[in-house]
């Protein structure tokens, strides 16, 4: 917890006490903890009270005592004294709500469920509470005012620098929790650094869905497909680690058989299963390929799942999750839906719970399962996070399109939501890919392929409606998520569209009423000239002609109504109309 200085006693983020706390049960969030206090925390109420009725005073007194006849009637210059003061009073009062609106006065926090909630006063000096998510609250890069630091989608905010000291601390990715950070775990033998000799901390799951943090290397990883890759009749005796070399009898008919699967293909269906490979290994980590499309990839032995958060290898008796920076809110979704497909009959089956039923299906197939569960339900979070402010936003645009603070905001949303359409699309497009190649669908049967090596001699041999049927349920919820972004996204292209209409539509408006005004200017200017020559003080006898005074001035008031008029129909007959109806 952050510790504040001893010479801002104001300012607390402490663990408080029952009776510290005692006075703000009454409006203290949920689950959350307070974390911060401003100085003027105490003071906010009262300035906001001061200056609410000082003006009211001024406002409301000084009228309210002309019209019950307290004051004596005032001289136009007392008049004027008095509008300015009340003027003032209004003016100063409104710069001042202005400057502490955006002001927090406490702050609570919770890192677990990255949840913050602010307190502000209100013009009448109430107390209002407001929560956010952390990934609502962004810094402030665009507003001139002096006391905003940061901006949500509902309200700027101003926090003292220690205050935004927690909110960056929470706004900042997080390492590993002490207990997954394998420099403080107990379970290791020494603390070196997690990615000393290129280890680095995994989640492994057992065919029961029981989850445990191993350090692998990309080499152990290797050979962990490897030897998952190979039939458990060619091994022998059995292996104390998935790095040991793995020793084979050549004269076993299983190992022979093992070793005829690397036929090039043919017209019976005999094809070539590719070996795993470091490079696909490199794929899934986070320090070599920070973005990568996703993609579902079969090797022998192994499924190779990339779709971010979600990057794991699955082999028929476990699977391997990469970790990934900034994910380990994902970590719990991962666990409860292993452990929601296991079955205490069947370890290594499984019964789903939505829309089929698979009971043939083996271990590894309840781990596409749940990463496949877990990536669908990541996306749709994501789009019930993002889809409703989208939607608030696009409201706002719709009442008002010059709001310059809501362009942004728009700017904002349709960033997020192309990036969510990419990753939906990009998930889909996969999915696609392996439905459509009957091969790699039944090379993905890793159980029966490990049973029973023969059948890579003829993968056509059996069925494989089920793994078909499993992939086809998740890819109808991801049609549903990237129906629902790309309706928004078309939403939200029409409604830019209609707001870029509405700014041309008020700069014509301005450039219209721009040019009659400068039209009128030079017409006025020509019998100005003339009235000008002729008010010059120098002799030129005109002064005695008769009527000639009526005649420049009659002249003078006619030229620019005339001229106008030829000029609107000059323009009217090239498609140009000077009307000022918006």
């Amino acid at each position: 917890m952050y510790r504040l200085p001893r010479r801002l006693p104001r300012i607390q983020a402490l663990h408080s006490s029952a009776r510290t706390l005692a006075w703000m049960d009454a409006q203290k969030p949920k689950a959350l903890e307070l974390v911060y206090e401003a100085p003027l925390a105490t003071r906010m109420k009262a300035i906001a009270l001061t200056a609410s009725a000082t003006n009211a005073i001024t406002c409301v007194g000084i009228p309210l005592a002309y019209t019950l006849g307290q004051f004596p009637i005032a001289t136009p210059g007392q008049m004027a004294i008095y509008g300015t003061l009340t003027g003032l009073g209004v003016l100063s009062t409104t710069l001042l709500r202005a400057l502490f609106k955006p002001y927090v006065t406490r702050m609570w926090m919770s890192e677990a469920t990255k949840e913050v909630a602010i307190e502000t006063v209100t013009v009448l000096g109430a107390k209002e509470l407001s929560e956010f998510k952390a990934t609502d609250i962004s810094r402030n890069t665009t507003t001139w005012h002096p006391m905003i630091n940061y901006t949500t989608l509902q309200k700027p905010l101003f926090l003292h620098k220690e205050g935004a000291a927690l909110l960056d601390e929470l706004l900042s990715p997080r390492p590993l929790d002490r207990n997954l950070d394998p420099r403080h775990r107990k379970d290791k033998k020494s603390d070196a650094n997690p990615m000393q000799f290129g280890k680095r901390l995994t989640l492994r799951f057992d065919p029961t869905g029981r989850m445990t943090h191993e350090d692998y290397s990309r080499h152990d990883v290797l050979k962990m497909v490897q030897k998952a890759a190979v039939p458990a009749s060619t091994w022998v005796g059995s292996l104390p680690s998935v790095v040991s070399l793995t020793v084979f009898k050549s004269d076993t008919p299983e190992y022979r058989a093992h070793a005829q699967t690397r036929i090039p293909r043919g017209p019976k269906g005999i094809v070539d299963i590719p070996n795993i490979h470091m490079r696909d290994i490199r794929k899934l980590d986070n320090a070599f390929a920070l973005a990568s499309k996703p993609s579902i990839t079969v090797r022998r032995g192994a499924i190779l799942l990339n779709a971010d958060p979600v990057r794991a290898i699955i082999m028929q008796n476990n699977c391997v999750v990469f970790l990934q920076e900034g994910a380990e809110s994902v970590i719990p979704l991962l666990e409860a839906n292993f452990k929601e497909f296991d079955s205490q009959d069947h370890a290594f089956e499984f019964t789903f719970e939505r829309r089929l039923r698979a009971s043939e299906l083996t271990g590894y197939c309840r781990a596409l399962e749940s990463l496949l569960l877990t990536i669908c339900t990541i996306l749709e979070k994501d789009c019930t996070r993002v889809l409703p402010l989208a939607q608030a936003t696009i409201d706002k645009m719709t009442q008002d399109a010059a709001l310059a603070g809501e362009l942004e905001t728009l700017r904002s949303m349709k960033n997020q939501l192309d990036e969510l359409n990419a990753r939906v699309t990009g998930t889909r497009k996969a999915f696609v890919d392996i439905l459509e190649n009957e091969e790699d669908l039944r090379m993905m049967h890793l159980t029966k392929l490990h049973d029973d090596p023969a059948l890579v001699r003829d993968l056509f041999s059996f069925d494989s409606e089920e793994l078909e049927s499993l992939l086809e349920v998740y890819l109808e919820d991801i049609y549903d998520t990237q129906t629902r972004v790309a309706l928004m996204l078309e939403n939200m292209a029409n409604t830019k569209n209609i707001a870029m209409l509405k700014l041309d539509a008020k700069r014509n408006y301005l450039m219209t009423l721009n040019l009659t005004l400068t039209l009128w200017t030079t017409l006025v200017s020509v019998p100005t000239f003339i009235v000008g020559a002729f008010g010059m003080n120098l002799a030129s006898n005109l002064e005695e002609v008769q009527y000639l005074f009526y005649l420049v001035g009659g002249s003078a008031m006619v030229f620019p109504i005339g001229a106008y008029r030829y000029a609107l129909r000059y323009l009217n007959q090239r498609g140009i109309a000077l009307s000022w109806r918006n």
